[in-house]
């Protein structure tokens, strides 16, 4: 599933979400936006619980959708569960990331070379709002 499928699968099941467009700047630190949101989505080859999150998404995302009052909403996908969460809330909540320095792959596609560390969170299933695609 490409990340505009899952776009659109996100407008599907919330007919009232304002409509996902595309980030303008290839570099950008989200990959949709809509008057209200901006999304990161992440389709992932295995299922993890909890998912990943690195801290500098979390505080890049965060800063930008405060400066433009919108909340920044992180998505991750394997096979038919799209996995939601609203960050913006979630801090707000003052949620547990668990925050920790881990060794990670260099690059964003875990098949890169290297391993750096980074500073990263974690996101749970059971806190995530759930999405099954399977039927569509």
């Amino acid at each position: 599933m490409k990340e505009t499928e899952v776009a659109h699968a996100l407008m599907d099941a919330y007919p009232d979400m304002p409509v996902l467009r595309p980030a303008i700047d290839r570099s950008s630190p989200f990959d949709f936006e809509s008057d209200v949101y901006l999304v990161e989505i992440k389709v992932r080859r295995k299922a993890y619980d909890p998912w990943v999150i690195e801290v500098m998404k979390i505080d890049t995302n965060i800063g930008i959708a405060e400066s433009v009052k919108k909340q920044f909403i992180y998505v991750t996908v394997y096979k038919d569960t799209i996995y939601v969460w609203n960050i913006t809330k979630m801090k707000r909540d003052d949620y547990d990331f668990g925050i920790e320095k881990r060794g990670m792959p260099h690059t964003t596609d875990f098949g890169g070379r290297g391993m750096i560390t980074k500073l990263v969170g974690y996101l749970w299933n059971k806190d995530a709002l759930e999405i099954d695609i399977s039927k569509k």
